[in-house]
């Protein structure tokens, strides 16, 4: 697939120019960024954007079709499913720094994945005629089965996969080959603790008819502590990820339907909103007496997945009518950014067409302009740093910068552009 790079001088900054409607949205992994292009998935230097190499994933004599990417340490994973998730599907290891296979593995039905860089954890489903949902474990560079546990999965108890520490795997399921018949509504599933590496069980907790909350990695990592929303009690419980002991609960007064949660600060403060609210709470998890602080918006919260973001101690939001308001952390008070252009007659409750992006000490929000039709609108520390024409895909964080994808139409070609995080400028790619 023919490729071209243009690199500013002196910088990291480059733009990638390929046919019209070949590349993908790119995975930022330690040195490299990988994408699919066409049916080929390819790896560029992180810092020049040069082409490194292109491979056809292919498990046994087969050809993956438009595989998904996942980066993990100095691997990718390119998985491939049959129509959705809950079909046949083939995932292939490569080394990141060649494109090499390393192993491949098939699957019945597969539900999830995750990895550390050594260790690979697979959600699936077994063969019949029992059907039960399994957790599997491999070693990332041999691929050698290390682990695998039955599971029931039901849809009243999500079975997600959450690593905490680096060390420790929390499932929530049931720990046994149960037909899915014999579950009843309201059944309780538990959570378990399991060594990431050996599969030991380290504990074993029940907290009502509650759902693991897996949060948002805008730093990289996740929370160094289990959050787990109960239905029941509209209740907003804390587990220590070694223990499984419960370390705190709140309760959640607007309910348990439609909760908005952000975790930040890897776990030592929580956000709560709620879509039909116009207040949003910051919890501390950690301190002695956990009362929340609320910030207030003249109005509704967007009606969306992530409403609110934050970074870096700031809250930035979203009203239903798509204005932006910035509060820092302590001060209960919030203002309005204001962004050039950012009024569009006719789009009032169309304002914000994505999710806020959380991306280290930034958040990027997505506004309509008159001139670029969409604007990226970089944030941080409640001001706006710049604005410059969207991409068609939310933007991906690549160290300090950012990556942006122009997909070409009516003969234009597609561009991938690596962003200046601090000042939005990006090379010209002509």
């Amino acid at each position: 697939m023919p490729l071209r790079v243009v690199r500013e001088t002196g910088t990291a900054r480059w733009a990638l120019t390929a046919p019209a409607g070949s590349l993908s949205s790119p995975i930022v992994g330690e040195r490299r960024v990988y994408l699919r292009v066409g049916r080929r998935v390819a790896a560029l230097d992180r810092d020049s954007g040069a082409v490194l190499w292109q491979v056809t994933p292919r498990a046994g004599s087969a050809t993956m079709p438009r595989p998904a990417l996942t980066a993990a340490g100095g691997f990718l994973l390119a998985l491939s499913v049959n129509g959705n998730h809950r079909a046949p599907a083939r995932l292939a290891v490569l080394e990141g720094e060649s494109g090499t296979t390393l192993h491949r593995h098939r699957f019945l039905e597969f539900t999830d994945l995750m990895s550390d860089g050594q260790t690979l954890v697979v959600a699936h489903f077994g063969p019949k005629p029992s059907g039960c949902h399994r957790i599997s474990a491999y070693d990332l560079l041999t691929g050698k089965a290390l682990w695998e546990r039955p599971f029931f999965h039901t849809s009243y108890a999500y079975s997600g996969l959450l690593p905490v520490f680096g060390s420790v795997l929390v499932v929530q399921g049931v720990e046994r080959e149960v037909p899915r018949y014999e579950v009843r509504p309201g059944y309780l599933a538990p959570f378990h603790g399991y060594d990431l590496r050996t599969g030991t069980r380290l504990w074993r907790r029940s907290v009502g008819v509650a759902n693991l909350v897996v949060p948002r990695r805008a730093h990289g990592r996740g929370s160094a502590l289990v959050f787990a929303l109960e239905s029941r009690s509209d209740r907003l419980h804390w587990l220590s990820p070694t223990t499984g002991e419960t370390l705190g609960t709140v309760r959640l007064r607007w309910g348990y339907q439609g909760c908005f949660l952000e975790i930040a600060d890897f776990g030592e403060t929580v956000w709560l909103g709620h879509r039909s609210g116009s207040r949003v709470r910051r919890m501390r998890p950690y301190a002695v007496t956990v009362r929340p602080d609320v910030y207030r918006l003249p109005r509704r919260l967007a009606d969306r997945e992530a409403a609110f973001a934050v970074a870096d101690g700031w809250l930035y939001a979203q009203d239903n009518a798509g204005r932006l308001w910035t509060a820092h952390a302590g001060d209960g008070r919030t203002r309005r950014l204001r962004v050039e252009g950012d009024r569009v007659r006719g789009l009032v409750h169309q304002a914000v067409r994505k999710s806020l992006t959380m991306a280290g000490d930034r958040v990027y929000a997505e506004l309509p302009h008159r001139q670029h039709g969409a604007a990226l609108v970089g944030l941080r520390h409640g001001r706006i740093l710049w604005q410059r024409a969207a991409g068609d895909i939310p933007p991906v964080q690549c160290g300090n910068d950012l990556l942006l994808l122009h997909r070409g139409t009516g003969g234009t070609p597609d561009r991938l552009l690596r962003v200046d995080g601090e000042a939005g400028t990006a090379p010209n790619p002509e």
